[in-house]
């Protein structure tokens, strides 16, 4: 009788599993006509940035490079959503954490780690991470002005345990001293507000945020890059890899080098994975 309970229950939950993201791949479809013929989406903002990040493209393979990530914001918008009604029990279908006891390891040393994140892939789903460890996780979130987009956004990132702490009150929490060791969540390929320390990044002049590397050198820890592959649509693969196990002890801009290094690999792996609408650059051509 329990054998059958159990089977009965386990077709009912791959069912329900496949029901979920049935209904959130049409609505990005939907969404996808919407925003790629319908209204396009930043389409000259797009353009601009993959011509001037892969000098000589031609045209063909730029509208494939649009409409490929066209669709992959769909993707985007309704993932947590999806991620969210699927719940504990199916996490570990739609992302994957490959190497863990990097995590474990460093976190044996006592000391706080720096994750270093991109809009590259599906970052959202990061909020699963305190669903699979037992570490204090937090992250930055800026509000947002709309009460109703800003509360379920709370909502949705910190289903799965990942404290959010607002931008204004990121410094006092990253100074605190705590009992256990925590992981920070640091997002760091966003346009600084002032154009002061930069690199080469897509064949081009970029200005960086290096707000991660400064506070990792202050508390002398551990910084990771998060790399992201997509496994299949709607599900991704999460590898830690290590930068440097002590911030301090490194040159200047070493650790924003060596991010924006990696960060160049992937997103020249898959290009369309990365967030192409943002205006990114310094650059007159976004007007």
């Amino acid at each position: 009788m329990f054998a059958v309970i159990s089977l009965i229950s386990l077709r009912f939950s791959g069912y329900r599993f496949t029901l979920i993201i049935t209904f959130y791949r049409i609505l990005a479809t939907v969404l996808y006509l919407y925003v790629a013929h319908i209204k396009p989406y930043r389409k000259q903002v797009i353009s601009i940035n993959l011509r001037q990040s892969f000098k000589g493209i031609s045209l063909k393979k730029e509208q494939e490079l649009i409409k490929g990530y066209y669709r992959h914001i769909c993707d985007l918008l309704v993932e947590p959503f999806m991620a969210s009604n699927l719940g504990y029990s199916s996490i570990g279908s739609i992302v994957q954490y490959t190497n863990l006891q990097l995590l474990n390891e460093l976190f044996a040393k006592k000391k706080d780690v720096i994750l270093m994140l991109a809009h590259y892939g599906n970052w959202e789903y990061i909020n699963t991470l305190p669903a699979v460890c037992n570490y204090e996780i937090i992250a930055i979130y800026a509000p947002l002005k709309n009460k109703f987009l800003h509360d379920n956004m709370l909502r949705l990132r910190g289903k799965f345990g990942l404290k959010l702490v607002c931008k204004d009150e990121w410094h006092k929490i990253i100074r605190e001293k705590r009992e256990k060791p925590a992981l920070f969540i640091i997002i760091g390929d966003q346009r600084p507000a002032q154009a002061k320390h930069s690199l080469e990044f897509l064949n081009q002049k970029t200005y960086i945020q290096i707000g991660g590397e400064r506070i990792a050198r202050m508390k002398a820890c551990p910084v990771l890059f998060l790399d992201i592959k997509q496994t299949m649509r709607n599900h991704y693969a999460y590898n830690f890899q290590l930068i440097t196990e002590d911030a301090s002890k490194e040159e200047h801009l070493f650790i924003s080098k060596k991010y924006f290094q990696e960060l160049e690999r992937v997103i020249k792996n898959r290009p369309e994975l990365w967030l192409w609408s943002h205006r990114r650059w310094y650059n007159e051509s976004y007007s």
